[in-house]
């Protein structure tokens, strides 16, 4: 359970300076975009080329691991 702030202040969420929602919007279209690129590498590996190889697939596994970092460090309580 979070504390609530002490009284007289603000929570740092709710402050004019406060930046986050401009970081998980930037954060949303750069994994969007990553996906498409992604998604076409795969496509074009896979589909058209028949040659997908590990450098395609660790290209997937670090596209995974840092969409899933993303978006648990987006979802902390604290981040909004």
């Amino acid at each position: 359970m979070a504390l609530s702030p002490i009284p007289g202040t603000i929570p740092y969420w709710e402050s004019p300076e406060y930046k986050g929602n401009i970081v998980r919007n930037l954060n949303s279209t750069l994994i969007a975009v990553t996906t498409i690129v992604i998604g076409l590498r795969i496509y074009t590996r896979g589909f058209m080329s028949k040659s997908l190889g590990l450098d395609d697939a660790l290209a997937f596994v670090a596209f995974v691991r840092n969409n899933d970092t993303c978006l648990w460090k987006s979802t902390k309580r604290e981040n909004r």
